[in-house]
């Protein structure tokens, strides 16, 4: 089973490094330029999921919460944008990001 059809199922994570190796395995079946949703409550571990897929893309900087900054741009093998989207109103907002 790989390891998106494991994430559709839903998955566990026990410690912060298992959701970043989590998120490192899926982050090398994501296709270029994919988007993902990731949703939750405070402290339920989307940005250390995000630190995973950096890691798996090579980038060498600290990928923080994205909270003061609207979002973050990272560069490795590829293009990481973090974007805490909850402060948006529209979808036309996004749009008006140009990312």
């Amino acid at each position: 089973m790989s390891i998106s059809d494991q994430l559709s199922q839903g998955v566990i994570s026990e410690s912060a490094s298992q959701t970043q190796s989590i998120a490192s395995s899926f982050a090398k079946e994501l296709p270029a330029d994919q988007v993902l949703k990731l949703s939750g409550s405070l402290g339920t571990g989307k940005t250390t999921f995000v630190q995973g897929l950096a890691k798996a893309w090579s980038i060498q900087e600290s990928v923080k919460s994205p909270t003061f900054n609207l979002y973050s741009i990272y560069r490795g093998t590829r293009q990481l944008i973090h974007m805490d989207a909850y402060r948006l109103s529209s979808p036309s907002q996004a749009e008006d990001l140009l990312i």
